[in-house]
């Protein structure tokens, strides 16, 4: 981020790093069963319509086969992602307000993160 910039503020040129963790807070090793080989994902939206601009995997292909994914006892697993601020369409993103969410890509509930407020400059 170059110097004087605020903290969630991008200028319109600079990508847009994003880091999922997530956390296995029990004392045993817990496992996640995936529909697909798609592990997470991630996704931009403008608050003011919550109306999503733009996710990770748009236009990508995942295995159709069931992924395990492991949890060891207190892990931390990180995920992440690179947004280049187009949408899904691939328009240039105008300058504005957004919010970025990451999740793991399982059917289970609560395994998203909060939305994660931020600003195109």
């Amino acid at each position: 981020m170059p110097p004087g910039t605020p903290a969630g503020s991008f200028s319109v040129g600079e990508p847009v790093a994003m880091v999922l963790r997530a956390h296995n807070r029990s004392e045993s090793s817990q496992k996640l069963a995936l529909p697909t080989s798609q592990v997470s994902d991630f996704e931009v939206t403008d608050p003011s319509n919550a109306a999503r601009a733009w996710h990770w995997s748009h236009d990508r292909l995942f295995a159709a086969v069931l992924t395990e994914v492991v949890f060891g006892a207190g892990e931390t697993k990180e995920f992440s992602a690179v947004w280049d601020k187009t949408d899904d369409s691939g328009a240039s993103m105008p300058k504005g307000e957004y919010e970025a969410v990451g999740h793991v890509a399982s059917q289970e509930t609560g395994l998203r993160s909060a939305a994660v407020p931020f600003s195109i400059r």
